[in-house]
C-alpha cells in the first residue's frame, strides 16, 4: 500500500495511528517532534504525512516548509486541536490536503487517508 509518516508529540496518538494504519496494509513510520519529521524525510519520502500542527521545536507549518523541498509529491493530512482559519489557510498554501480535529474520528481519518492517497 503506502508509506505513511505519523508525527505527533502524543505517544498514544502515534501508537493508535501506527496500529490502525498498519491494519489497513500501510507501512507506518513515526516521529514525535518536527525535527524528527525533517530527519526522517531526509532519508525517505513518505507517500502521506499525518502531521500534528502543535509540535515541540518546529511546528507543523515549519515542518511542511522544510519537507516540501525534499518531498514535493507527498500528501499531507494535518491534525489540529482547535480550528484556526489563519493557520489552515497557511497550511493549505503549503500543500495540506485535509484537516482532522482532535479527538480523532477514526472513520473520517481513514476516509481522508484513502482519498488523499488516491488523488493525483
Amino acid at each position: 500500500m503506502a508509506l505513511i509518516l505519523v508525527v505527533d508529540d502524543e505517544a498514544s496518538i502515534r501508537s493508535f495511528l501506527r496500529r490502525t494504519l498498519s491494519l489497513y496494509g500501510h507501512e507506518v513510520m513515526v516521529g514525535e517532534t518536527g525535527l524528527q519529521a525533517v530527519e526522517i524525510t531526509a532519508e525517505r519520502c513518505p507517500d502521506l504525512m499525518i502531521l500534528d500542527y502543535n509540535l515541540p521545536g518546529l511546528d507543523g507549518l515549519e515542518v511542511l516548509e522544510a519537507v516540501a523541498r525534499r518531498c514535493p509529491s507527498h500528501k499531507v493530512l494535518m491534525l489540529t486541536g482547535r480550528e484556526d482559519h489563519e493557520v489552515e489557510d497557511r497550511a493549505v498554501a503549503l500543500g495540506v490536503g485535509a484537516f482532522v480535529q482532535k479527538p480523532i474520528d477514526l472513520n473520517r481519518l481513514i476516509a481522508l487517508v484513502d482519498a488523499l492517497l488516491e488523488s493525483p
